[in-house]
């Protein structure tokens, strides 16, 4: 999933990654470009940790960053937002989690949100039904784009020990929202562990302090949900 609000310029903006004693900063987009220069580094095995401010990007570039900050046991301090792919698949595969005084990590739904998956299963029915030959080019590679991203992201979800519902509650609660922020005790019943943020993180004030300073596409929701609400939302996903 490509950020919030951008087009294929993501894939091509490089970011701005610069390097201070044992810390990567990573500042733009997730994208192949990026991965591939702060791969170079992290595997010098000389850095420990990352810190990163990213309005999303492109899903696998992000989970093979996420893979090699989580390898490494890399640290990750978030500075004022870490949007969609970063919230995804960067922020939980540190080792500890900073969040910054004033910064966000915001969630914005990923390879198994919803819309995608009844996508997936409408071409895949097609597909079963009529014979992949009476599929369009463009739609068999949307197809396969599909089940590539979603067979990667749970292997990701699996090997860093989370629960990716935590990129999808959001907008399958009752009143869906576009993009939300969950306090530090709901990010930990995702699986999200070692996290330090400001004491009000995630409280209506911190979250209507933090919307007047930075603008995005779509409405900012701090989600004060509890260990039952996650609970009864999990279970309903089971049903």
């Amino acid at each position: 999933m490509l950020a919030i609000g951008q087009n294929n310029t993501v894939l091509l903006t490089p970011p701005a990654i610069q390097t201070e004693g044992s810390v990567i900063s990573y500042v733009g987009f997730l994208n192949a470009l990026g991965t591939r220069a702060v791969l170079e580094l992290i595997q010098t095995g000389r850095y420990q940790t990352l810190r990163i401010e990213s309005r999303g990007g492109e899903v696998i570039a992000a989970m093979e960053f996420g893979s090699a900050v989580f390898e490494h046991q890399m640290d990750v301090i978030v500075s004022n937002f870490c949007v969609s792919s970063c919230a995804n698949y960067i922020f939980p595969a540190g080792r500890t989690k900073e969040i910054e005084e004033g910064a966000f990590v915001l969630w914005h739904g990923d390879a198994r949100q919803r819309n995608f998956m009844e996508e997936l299963h409408k071409l895949e029915y097609r597909e079963n039904a009529e014979a992949v030959e009476q599929l369009t080019d463009q739609e068999r590679r949307k197809l396969a784009h599909f089940r590539l991203d979603v067979k990667i992201q749970d292997a990701f979800y699996s090997k860093i020990g989370i629960v990716g519902s935590i990129a999808r509650i959001g907008q399958e609660i009752p009143k869906p929202v576009q993009l939300w922020a969950l306090p530090v005790v709901s990010m930990v019943a995702f699986g999200l562990k070692d996290i330090d943020a400001p004491p009000d993180y995630g409280t209506p004030p911190y979250c209507q302090a933090w919307v007047k300073k930075y603008t995005f596409r779509g409405a900012v929701s701090c989600l004060a949900l509890t260990n039952d609400d996650i609970l009864a939302w999990q279970q309903r996903q089971k049903e």
